[in-house]
């Protein structure tokens, strides 16, 4: 049997990582949780995850600075990423699409719609899902 993908959660408040990190698990990922962009990045490099979704304001390192990080770099340039973000213009998820995230969510996140735009980076990125 093939192991679940790796999602690596990147937020940095408490209540909602534990939220998410429920959803994932119970979905059948492999979870990684990060409290800040900082620790997100060192997680990616130490583990690969085969997905990032990570919040867009957060202390130390912002999402966005995580993802252009990601991006530049030729070893992680390819893990696909979802940013999730209370302020979801369509100016700002323009952007983002264009540095390369594969989806934007708005906050507040909702079950289905999460795991939906989990999947759909996955497979966009050639990974099965899990189930």
């Amino acid at each position: 049997m093939s192991h679940p993908p790796t999602v690596l959660y990147v937020e940095d408040e408490a209540p909602l990582r534990g939220l998410v990190e429920f959803w994932l698990a119970d979905a059948g990922y492999r979870v990684l949780l990060a409290a800040d962009g900082a620790e997100g990045l060192a997680v990616v490099r130490a583990e690969l995850p085969d997905l990032v979704i990570t919040d867009a304001m957060m202390p130390n390192l912002s999402g966005d600075e995580l993802v252009e990080i990601m991006r530049d770099d030729p070893d992680l340039r390819s893990i696909p990423i979802v940013m999730a973000t209370a302020a979801a213009s369509p100016l700002r998820v323009e952007r983002m699409l264009a540095r390369g995230c594969h989806a934007v969510l708005g906050k507040p996140l909702e079950e289905q719609t999460f795991l939906a735009a989990a999947a759909a980076a996955l497979v966009a990125a050639g990974v099965a899902p899990p189930g």
